[in-house]
C-alpha cells in the first residue's frame, strides 16, 4: 500500500489515534461529492475523528445530522466515490494541500 495504508496500519496495530482531516476538501473540490458522501467515506476509515471545517454557524447542525444519519461505506463505495471525482479536482486539491498551512 501507499503511504496513507502503511501509516494508518501502523497507528492502529499501536493503538495510536488518526485525525481525518480536511473531510470536505477545503472547498477544493466543488461539485466533488455530497458533503454527506465525504463525510462517511472519512469515518468509514479507521479514524478516531474526522475534521470539519465550519466557516458558518448553520454548518455545525448540518454536520450533527450528518454524523447522526453515518452508515460506514463499503471499501468498493469508497473506490466509486474517488473514481467520480475528477482528476483535475484531484490535482487542484493536491495543489491546495501542498502549499496551504492553517491559520
Amino acid at each position: 500500500g501507499g503511504v496513507w495504508e502503511r501509516g494508518v496500519a501502523v497507528a492502529v496495530r499501536t493503538g495510536m489515534g488518526v485525525i481525518a482531516m480536511k473531510v470536505v476538501g477545503a472547498d477544493q473540490l466543488p461539485g466533488g461529492a455530497p458533503i454527506g458522501k465525504m463525510l462517511a467515506y472519512a469515518l468509514s476509515l479507521p479514524v478516531r475523528l474526522a475534521s470539519l471545517g465550519m466557516p458558518k454557524a448553520e454548518f455545525i447542525e448540518r454536520n450533527v445530522e450528518l454524523a447522526r444519519d453515518f452508515r460506514p461505506m463499503s471499501e468498493a463505495e469508497r473506490k466509486r466515490l474517488t473514481d467520480s471525482i475528477a482528476a483535475g479536482r484531484k490535482v487542484s486539491m493536491a495543489g491546495f494541500l501542498r502549499d496551504h498551512a492553517d491559520a
